[in-house]
């Protein structure tokens, strides 16, 4: 019974948090005008603090940094004594185990900086394509992933696939085509946007099937490859932040009034409009930083409990959960947007979540047999 309500309550509380994200993510870069890399730093910034509070406890970063302090001193007598005394064993023990270390230390860094580049580029794409175009067309490329999954692994792996797996991504190629040449919000990069999401996150799972696999748990490769992703990311934010021409977009639009104006607050402002001064005058009111906070919240959460759902449930039960999450998803945004859709684009929609389902049906079974 603990487990029915424990499962229940996870699954519950993985649909709102998805729900939540991708509506305040489409509210903030529709009508509050952020962009994607600054709404992908907040992201990226929860993820860390959230996930350093949950990995590291005090004691941890105390031992971290005593640790640290210690390999530093001891490096240096090493060398020392290297110099003085080039054929003690202890001294070729102890540059030996140095030597290891700090070889630990760059894989760990290689390899963490390269699932940390993928994640931020995710994340960043799926923003850009969120931007472009309708929130529903993104969340069906996006549950295309299975057919860019197939052709990562025999690019990267030589994965060759069973032929009844290769049967069901026709109707998930054919729904993702028949969604796409119908879709009315199509726009070229939107759609670009969220294929390339897709494509680095087959090669992102390649990777982190990997590193979970040998020495880091879920939590500790989400912190740390958040932290990564943050510290690539900051030269980029700083470079493409512009300071006088942002105010008017950081302070537009939470409701529209009645008489036609868009205002946020005390503030009415034009999305013309350039209000010129330092830099401090461009920071965002606190009514913007509330739901940036709230977005960082919902996005952290959603993917803790993602992995918390994963572990009670077998991958086809988990596969099934997240069609029909994203099933509903296209459905209350094209509702709370009002997004038009044509018969042919919701034929196709269905299409593709059908062959989504036989596609991990067929996965399942072969893995089985």
């Amino acid at each position: 019974m603990v487990d029915v309500v424990a499962v229940s309550v996870s699954i519950a509380v993985w649909y709102l948090t998805s729900f939540g994200t991708l509506l305040l993510n489409k509210y903030l870069m529709g009508y509050l005008y952020v962009q994607p890399n600054t709404l992908a730093a907040v992201q990226m910034v929860s993820t860390a603090i959230y996930g350093a509070l949950k990995t590291l406890k005090l004691g941890d970063l105390t031992r971290l940094a005593r640790e640290a302090r210690s390999l530093l001193v001891a490096q240096k007598n090493g060398v020392r004594k290297a110099v003085t005394d080039p054929e003690s064993p202890d001294t070729s023990d102890h540059l030996d185990g140095l030597g290891n270390k700090g070889r630990r230390w760059r894989r760990s860094l290689i390899q963490m900086g390269f699932v940390g580049m993928m994640r931020f580029s995710t994340v960043v794409l799926g923003l850009v394509s969120l931007k472009y175009v309708a929130a529903s067309f993104t969340e069906t490329i996006k549950a295309s992933a299975p057919f860019f999954t197939v052709i990562v692994a025999y690019l990267m792996l030589g994965e060759r696939t069973g032929l009844s797996v290769m049967a069901s991504l026709i109707p998930v190629a054919g729904g993702l085509v028949l969604v796409s040449s119908t879709e009315l919000s199509f726009n070229i990069v939107g759609f670009g946007a969220a294929v390339l999401t897709n494509i680095i996150e087959c090669v992102q799972n390649v990777f982190s099937k990997r590193l979970l696999a040998s020495e880091y748990t879920a939590s500790q490769l989400q912190f740390y490859t958040s932290l990564t992703a943050l510290v690539m990311q900051a030269p980029i934010f700083l470079v493409t932040h512009e300071p006088g021409a942002s105010h008017s977009h950081h302070h537009e639009i939470a409701h529209v009034g009645l008489n036609g104006n868009r205002t946020l607050g005390a503030v009415t402002a034009s999305r013309e409009e350039v209000i010129e001064g330092s830099w401090t005058d461009s920071l965002p009111d606190r009514n913007l930083l509330f739901l940036l906070w709230i977005d960082g919240v919902l996005y952290h959460v959603q993917s803790v409990i993602a992995y918390v759902v994963m572990s009670y449930l077998s991958p086809v039960t988990v596969s099934v959960v997240n069609t029909l999450k994203r099933a509903l998803i296209i459905c209350i945004s094209v509702q709370v947007f009002g997004n038009q859709v044509t018969p042919l684009t919701q034929l196709g929609t269905f299409i593709c979540l059908c062959g989504v389902l036989c596609y991990n049906w067929a996965k399942q079974q072969g893995a089985k047999s």
